[in-house]
């Protein structure tokens, strides 16, 4: 069974011809000048401009992945925290300055930097990054940023993106397989699809769109025999992804 997801929520450049008539106002390669040989440019020891090129300074490779001007949504990072360490009285700004000081001593490039880091009242960091830095890039460094984070704030174990939660629907859901409580019913579907789609997360219980006493009534009159199921998935790239194809369960 092949459940299917639905989402809510050159410059051109002429050339005068050798028949052109004498008059013509541009520049025709052939009143130009013929281009000295090799060995007819002067040589730079004698006072001439050097024959080859200035050489081209290449930056990081990951430099040329740099996207101009990300949203904040994009640029956002989630430090997480041990509950059970104390959070530390030390500023924000410190925790910037220790996960940058981090990131140029083991010479990332210049643009994977923090601009900026909050807690909330519960202790959670969200960190900002560069404006031309993703979350995504930035976490290309994530045991330095972990490192970094540590010697402000010992209860960061882990950071990750801020992924958006999207809400998908799925209809022509089987009543048989998935009306009954717990394990015979929607909690099996979750754990159906988290098993079998790869990098899908389900944070909340799937849940019946209608009314579930509705549904019941109106199978057991023999009218209905599926109906339809919402849940929430983490990550909208994984939600559009969904949305695209088809998502399994008990390996259909």
């Amino acid at each position: 069974m092949q459940i299917r997801c639905k989402k809510r929520n050159q410059r051109s450049a002429s050339s005068c011809s050798s028949n052109r008539s004498p008059n013509c106002s541009s520049n025709c390669s052939l009143n130009r000048s013929p281009r000295p040989s090799q060995s007819q440019r002067p040589h730079p020891l004698d006072g001439g401009r050097p024959s080859h090129p200035k050489p081209r300074v290449r930056g990081h490779p990951s430099a040329q992945a740099q996207t101009a001007g990300s949203s904040m949504a994009e640029r956002r990072l989630i430090l997480r925290r041990d509950e059970s360490v104390p959070l530390s009285n030390k500023m924000d700004q410190e925790i910037v300055s220790a996960i940058n000081r981090a990131l140029f001593h083991q010479k990332a490039p210049a643009h994977i930097r923090i601009m900026n880091a909050m807690r909330n009242a519960k202790g959670a960091i969200t960190a900002i990054t560069h404006p031309n830095t993703t979350a995504e890039m930035a976490l290309q460094y994530r045991d330095i940023i972990i490192t970094g984070a540590r010697t402000v704030d010992k209860g960061v174990v882990d950071v990750e993106e801020n992924e958006s939660w999207e809400r998908l629907k799925i209809h022509t859901v089987s009543l048989v397989r998935y009306m009954g409580k717990g394990m015979e019913g929607l909690q099996k579907m979750r754990e159906e699809f988290e098993a079998e789609n790869e990098g899908i997360v389900i944070p909340t219980q799937v849940r019946w769109l209608a009314n579930p006493r509705t549904i019941r009534e109106r199978r057991q009159n023999g009218e209905i025999a599926a109906s339809s199921v919402v849940f929430v998935v983490k990550g909208s790239r994984v939600a559009r992804s969904l949305v695209k194809k088809d998502i399994k369960a008990a390996g259909v």
